[in-house]
C-alpha cells in the first residue's frame, strides 16, 4: 500500500512539474533488446541511454558501486568513488549521463560496534563518472539515523530539481545545493482512484 501510495505522489508531483493537458506531438523510439547481467553487479539503481544510446547502468554490491556500460559487454565508465569506500549504498538515480545523486551511510563497513553503527547519518552526494563528488546537505532532512527513519529518495530529475520521497511519503523538491523548493505533507492529501 506505502508503495502504491509513492508512486501516486510522484506521479501527482510531475504533472505539477511538467503540467497537464499538454499535448506531446514528439515522438521516442526505442530498441528492445534482452542483455545477461553479470551476477556480481547484485542491486541495479538505475539506468539511461548514454550519447550513442548504449545502456548505461549504475550497479552497487556491499563491496562496490559503479556505471557500467553495454556495448557488446559491459565495461566500467566511472572512476572510483572515495565516498563509496567502506560505505553502504541505499539508492541512486542518475541525474543526467554523467552525474548520479545517491543515499549512502558513510564508512557503515567500518563501524567496530552496533553503538557505532547507530550513530551514523545517512549522506548524499552527487557522483561524476570522472570520479568527482560532492556532498549535498539536504535542508528539511532530520532525524535521519541508521534506522533510514527519515531517507530521501529520489525518483525524478527535472529542470535541475530532484522530486522524490521519504519514509513518511512525504513528497519533497529539492534544488541541486539541497535547498528544499516545495514539500507535500502525506498526512494532508488524500488520493482517490476513479478506475
Amino acid at each position: 500500500m506505502k508503495r502504491g501510495f509513492k508512486f501516486i505522489m510522484v506521479v501527482l508531483a510531475v504533472l505539477a512539474t511538467v503540467g497537464c493537458g499538454k499535448k506531446e506531438t514528439d515522438k521516442i523510439e526505442y530498441t528492445e533488446a534482452v542483455q545477461d547481467i553479470p551476477d556480481e553487479f547484485g542491486i541495479i539503481f538505475d539506468s539511461v541511454s548514454d550519447e550513442d544510446k548504449n545502456l548505461e547502468t549504475m550497479v552497487g554490491t556491499d563491496s562496490f558501486a559503479g556505471i557500467y556500460s553495454y556495448q557488446n559487454n559491459w565495461e566500467q565508465k566511472n572512476s572510483s568513488w572515495n565516498e563509496l569506500q567502506n560505505s553502504v549504498l541505499f539508492n541512486a538515480k542518475f541525474l543526467n549521463q554523467d552525474k548520479v545523486f545517491v543515499a549512502l551511510l558513510h564508512d557503515a563497513l567500518l563501524a567496530g560496534s552496533e553503538d557505532e553503527a547507530n550513530a551514523l547519518k545517512i549522506k548524499y552526494f552527487i557522483l561524476g563518472k570522472d570520479g568527482s563528488s560532492e556532498e549535498v546537505v539536504l535542508s528539511n532532512n532530520t532525524a535521519q539515523n541508521y534506522f533510514e527513519s527519515n531517507l530521501f529518495t529520489p525518483y525524478l530529475f527535472v529542470d535541475q530539481n530532484i522530486i522524490g520521497t521519504d519514509n513518511e511519503n512525504n513528497v519533497y523538491c529539492f534544488d541541486l545545493s539541497g535547498e528544499m523548493i516545495s514539500r507535500l505533507l502525506a498526512e494532508r492529501v488524500e488520493v482517490q482512484l476513479l478506475i
